[in-house]
């Protein structure tokens, strides 16, 4: 005998119904693992229909740079736009100049100051970075130039990571200490040139009291001796010495107002110590003020001078820097040899920005050169490794004005709700 097989027997819709649950979990594995491919493919979709195509290549290297490099404090960049600035200095139009700029053929005399005071408010920040309340830092790029690199990815990339670099090293905090410590300096100069001013107005003054007191003594010696032309003379001298006197003064404050009023608004910001040292001149006249101008210019210029040379200090070392951070973002810190060492576009000639007062190109490319050659074997050929891939970090981004943050893990703050909102003003008002 044969041994019996098993056999079991399926009702037909029965077996309809298990071919369709199958199907089912089939399609839906395929359909969760289409998007769980779909997602890992392209984790930043959402990112790029938020930002545009503007904001979004910007918010990528910042991202990968703060990755890579572990920035540990939240960093906002946001992109503006820029005119070009007229250098061609004037008492009535004191328009900002970058630093660097040499004195302007056909300059009038009198506008050496303004000269001066521009370059000062121009050069009186590194790079364009910013102090946020939360501990991080606001980077703002000139959208010309984001716009211009669109393109070219890697030197984006070295623009992005010098701002990146200023505001590690805190550099524009360093860099507004020496400022204040230059007006200081400058203040007590000018100072000293106005007390100066002075003194030797009250002597003329006094001299010019006791020389009128002696010829009005000799007018009456001469009345009554008879010669009367000879005393009517002496008066008529004394007279016009106070109208002369009284016209220099008149004059003098005429020329101090236009001089305070015309760089004042630069000043109060950028030099207000030297500012105050300058409102002293009130009440010289004329042929004083002009005088003390004078030593005032001297200052001043040697203020940029000294202040300049603070920059470029700083400029280097953030160089030094933002090289170190390409290369360990996997790109080749060769390509910011051409990017930052180049002149600028004219479009960025207005802004007070460190990739905007580079020193002689050729200098600035030998200590680039430099940092590069300093750097370990393995960062300075990183565009050959193969790019590591990073979880995203938390962003918000304020479409009024188009400023996108990035923030590390664990620096994400928290947000008010509507219901917080509204509790807020409960607690305050009642409910």
């Amino acid at each position: 005998m044969k041994a019996s097989t098993p056999c079991f027997w399926i009702l037909p819709g029965v077996r309809q119904g298990i071919a369709a649950v199958l199907l089912g979990a089939s399609l839906i594995h395929l359909v969760l693992g289409s998007r769980a491919a779909a997602q890992s493919a392209d984790r930043y979709a959402e990112a790029r229909r938020e930002m545009g195509e503007d904001l979004y290549p910007a918010y990528r290297i910042l991202e990968r740079l703060m990755q890579v490099n572990r920035i540990a404090t939240p960093m906002a960049i946001t992109l503006g736009s820029t005119s070009p600035a007229d250098c061609q200095a004037t008492a009535a139009n004191p328009a900002p100049c970058p630093t660097g700029t040499p004195l302007p053929s056909g300059l009038p005399k009198d506008a050496t100051l303004a000269w001066a005071v521009q370059l000062i408010a121009a050069s009186n920040s590194l790079g364009s970075s910013q102090k946020l309340s939360n501990g991080g830092y606001m980077l703002r790029m000139n959208k010309a130039t984001v716009d211009s690199l669109a393109l070219k990815p890697t030197q984006l990339a070295c623009v992005i990571a010098q701002e990146l670099a200023h505001a590690t090293l805190d550099q524009p905090q360093r860099f507004r200490t020496r400022s204040l410590e230059l007006d200081s300096q400058t203040a007590s100069l000018i100072s000293a040139a106005v007390n100066n001013a002075h003194t030797a107005q009250r002597n003329r003054d006094t001299w010019m009291t006791i020389a009128m007191g002696l010829s009005a003594v000799g007018s009456g010696l001469s009345a009554a001796g008879g010669n009367l032309n000879q005393g009517n003379q002496a008066a008529i001298d004394n007279q016009f010495r106070a109208f002369t006197m009284l016209a220099d003064a008149k004059a003098g404050g005429q020329v101090f107002q236009t001089y305070i009023t015309a760089y004042y608004p630069i000043l109060r910001t950028n030099a207000p110590l030297s500012l105050a040292a300058i409102a002293g001149m009130e009440g010289l006249s004329n042929n004083f003020v002009k005088r003390t101008q004078k030593d005032i210019d001297l200052y001043l210029v040697d203020y940029r001078k000294q202040l300049e040379t603070s920059q470029q200090q700083l400029l280097r070392e953030a160089d030094a820097r933002s090289v170190e951070f390409v290369a360990r973002a996997s790109i080749n810190p060769q390509t910011c040899l051409e990017t930052l060492s180049s002149d600028p576009p004219q479009d960025a000639q207005a802004g007070p920005t460190a990739d905007s007062t580079p020193a002689a190109p050729t200098e600035r490319r030998k200590a680039l050169q430099a940092a590069i050659n300093a750097l370990p074997a393995s960062l300075r050929n990183a565009d050959k490794k193969p790019l590591v891939p990073y979880p995203p970090l938390a962003y918000w981004l304020d479409r009024n004005t188009n400023t996108m943050s990035v923030f590390p893990t664990g620096t994400v703050p928290k947000r008010p709700t509507a219901r917080d909102k509204t509790r807020s003003v409960e607690s305050l008002l009642g409910r």
